[in-house]
């Protein structure tokens, strides 16, 4: 709630003056004569209480409304230094840092996902050349089949989750709704817990912030706000713990949004803090696999996942109990030109530090390489073994596909950076180098 302002100091003094005014006037009409008693009570205890009171209420009030950050931006056009800063907007003040020199650490990572629990048993799945189990569907225009999480508890998720609330139970009656908040809660039980101890072994301040669909209706933010609060931040001591809900809108957006984590962070002052990005998203909705097939031309298949990435900015590992070898860092972004590949050939190697891309991530079902917009940096790969899609086994269902491929790509680092990428289509992506991060301080390791 902070320190009171002079204004609202000023505030107070007057609506004492007030009171006291009112007690008097009270006293002279009725020929009162009051104790010093009543004269503490009614002009000192009295007028503390209410003014207090006010600004009490009025303060948390307005922790548990304040807003949320607004969308992640549109991804910059060819030639732009970057994406402005909008993270954390009017929270911390700026710090001039050179932006070659910005990364985030990834500390650890959460994710449920149809064919595994963790990005190195994706990465697994996706090597073999499995494919995910599909569940087939009847009927025309839809998708031949769907990826799905199996053994997730919608039914009994649901019992915990009445809200008492008509307005919210018609908006939870939703299977796409129902099922991404199950899967978000599969992950961020153990992801809050992680972040408690990093928190506690630290002292940072935590933000956590969730990336929804933005499809979803605004209207029911503040709703879920509050259900996300209660239910897994409220361990947390008052003001300890922020959270917002940021809408995105596809895969390359959610990779921005990291981007604008990366500046933000680095560019506050003092210690920093750590962060718990999480998203979780469900296609299966009857509503959304409807004339699925004429949407989605190239053969993707509806899908769900949820994914939780501590984060915090480069520097901060030494001071937090992390395993060796157990961090991975970020880089900053890459985006594609519109003219072609050649100015993002032109950013790739001080994004990865001058070393080639030992293998590439991405979250759709197939990798396009050799397209126009593709970058001539990376055809040294080769698409079978060193160029992995997340998008095979978990499906389409952004933007938390996007998260779920930088939890494997950060799994698949080793001697050299990998690329996240998100490939909506072939003209279109967002690209972030992952490289690995030696740190010598005994604890829990990266879930890989």
């Amino acid at each position: 709630m902070g320190i009171l302002k002079p204004k609202e100091v000023g505030s107070g003094l007057l609506a004492t003056a007030l009171l006291w005014s009112l007690m008097l006037g009270w006293w002279l009409a009725d020929g009162q004569n009051p104790t010093p008693a009543e004269l503490l009570v009614d002009l000192g205890v009295l007028p503390l209480i209410l003014i207090g009171g006010f600004f009490l209420l009025r303060g948390v009030v307005g922790q548990r409304l304040a807003p949320w950050p607004g969308p992640a931006p549109a991804l910059p056009p060819a030639g732009s230094a970057g994406l402005a800063q909008a993270a954390f907007v009017g929270v911390c003040r700026q710090v001039v840092v050179p932006e070659g020199d910005l990364a985030l650490n990834l500390l650890d990572a959460f994710v449920v996902a149809p064919e595994g629990r963790s990005g190195a048993a994706l990465l697994s799945v996706i090597s073999s050349g499995r494919g995910a189990r599909l569940r087939r569907l009847e009927g025309a225009g839809g998708p031949p089949g769907v990826a799905e999480v199996e053994g997730l508890e919608v039914e009994a998720f649901a019992e915990r989750l009445q809200s008492g609330v008509p307005a919210q139970e018609a908006w939870l009656a939703s299977d796409e709704l129902l099922r991404s908040l199950a899967l978000l809660d599969a992950v961020l039980g153990d992801a809050v817990a992680r972040l408690e101890g990093l928190a506690g072994a630290s002292r940072l301040p935590v933000r956590c912030v969730c990336l929804v669909p933005a499809h979803w209706e605004a209207a029911h933010y503040q709703w879920l706000h509050g259900w996300l609060q209660r239910t897994y931040l409220a361990g947390f001591a008052p003001g300890r713990c922020e959270l917002s809900l940021v809408p995105v809108a596809d895969g390359p957006a959610a990779l921005a949004y990291v981007d604008e984590l990366c500046l933000a962070l680095n560019r506050e002052p003092g210690a920093g803090r750590l962060v718990l990005l999480a998203s979780a998203v469900s296609a299966l909705d009857r509503r959304i696999l409807a004339g699925w097939a004429a949407r989605h031309p190239g053969g993707q298949r509806p899908g769900e996942c949820a994914a939780a990435l501590l984060l915090t900015r480069a520097g901060r590992v030494p001071q937090l109990p992390v395993a060796e070898g157990a961090v991975a860092q970020i880089g900053r972004l890459v985006v594609s030109p519109r003219g072609g590949g050649a100015e993002a050939d032109d950013q790739f190697p001080g994004r990865l530090g001058g070393v080639p891309p030992g293998g590439l991530v991405c979250d759709g079902a197939h990798l396009a390489a050799g397209g126009a917009a593709f970058p001539a940096t990376l055809a040294h790969l080769d698409p079978r073994h060193d160029c992995l899609a997340t998008g095979s086994v978990v499906g389409l269902a952004p933007p938390a596909g996007a998260l779920v491929a930088l939890a494997c790509a950060a799994s698949r680092v080793g001697a050299g950076p990998v690329l996240c990428l998100s490939i909506p289509h072939e003209h279109r992506w967002a690209a972030l180098p992952v490289r690995p991060l030696a740190v010598a301080s005994p604890a829990a390791p990266l879930r890989t």
